[in-house]
Formats: C-alpha cells, sequence, structure tokens
C-alpha cells in the first residue's frame, strides 16, 4: 500500500460543502433529533406510573430502602 504525501491525504479526506450542503446536513441532525424526544416522551408516557410513582415519588415513601436507611 502507497503512502500519500499529507498534502494529498487532506485533499481528498475532505470535501468543499456549499451552504445547501449544510442546511442539508443541518436538517436530518434537527429530525433525528426531534424522533428521538418524540420516542422517548412516548415511553416516559406510556411508563407513568414507574415514573411519578418509583423515580420521582418513590423516596418520600416508607417503605423506599433510602427512607429505612435515614
Amino acid at each position: 500500500m502507497q503512502e500519500l504525501p499529507p498534502d494529498q491525504i487532506h485533499a481528498t479526506d475532505q470535501q468543499e460543502m456549499s451552504f445547501l450542503d449544510h442546511l442539508e446536513e443541518l436538517r436530518w441532525h434537527v429530525i433525528r433529533a426531534f424522533m428521538a424526544i418524540t420516542v422517548f416522551t412516548v415511553a416516559a408516557f406510556l411508563s407513568k406510573e414507574f415514573v411519578f410513582g418509583t423515580l420521582i415519588l418513590g423516596p418520600s415513601k416508607t417503605d423506599f430502602w433510602t427512607y429505612k436507611q435515614l
């Protein structure tokens, strides 16, 4: 395998992107972020009894393990 000089490696690894290419990349990042937020919101809504009953309000109950320790 032949080694390329550093200036040729740099030229082949990076390509110039136009302003519209940057906007397209941004658009896909925003779409993926929105999809992830939507999925996790639906998952949290479907398991709201666990989230509120165990995670948020659990330490205030007398049968919670840290309540017993303190």
